[in-house]
């Protein structure tokens, strides 16, 4: 059995796309960087995630974003930042993927899992 890292939501996938104020919320703390990212300027984890509360559970807002602005994600997804940068919400910058080919660009790119 493969060990999971901490910093991974399992359990927690957004089956459905966030409300508006949920969306209000992540938006007003978003701020743009120079290499395009978006980054989130509320609570950032330990592991460099930023975490907003949705329904009382803290949820990643890479994760948020995504579901908000395309879709359900589905549990056996994860969702990459093709930047590197874990507090990032930019649209263009995530993208759903299998957990073994997150864990495998994650890794290729010298990002510790």
């Amino acid at each position: 059995m493969s060990r999971r890292a901490p910093c991974i939501n399992r359990g927690l996938a957004m089956p459905l796309p966030p409300g508006r104020d949920v969306m209000l919320r992540l938006v007003a703390r978003l701020v743009p960087a120079n290499d395009g990212c978006l980054i989130f300027t509320g609570y950032i984890d330990g592991a460099g995630y930023g975490q907003l509360k949705v329904d009382g559970v803290a949820r990643w807002v890479h994760r948020i974003a995504y579901a908000g602005w395309v879709g359900p994600i589905e549990d056996d997804q994860e969702i990459h930042h093709r930047c590197n940068h874990r507090a990032c919400c930019a649209l263009l910058h995530l993208e759903a993927t299998s957990i073994s080919d997150n864990r495998r660009r994650t890794t290729k790119n010298g990002c510790p899992i």
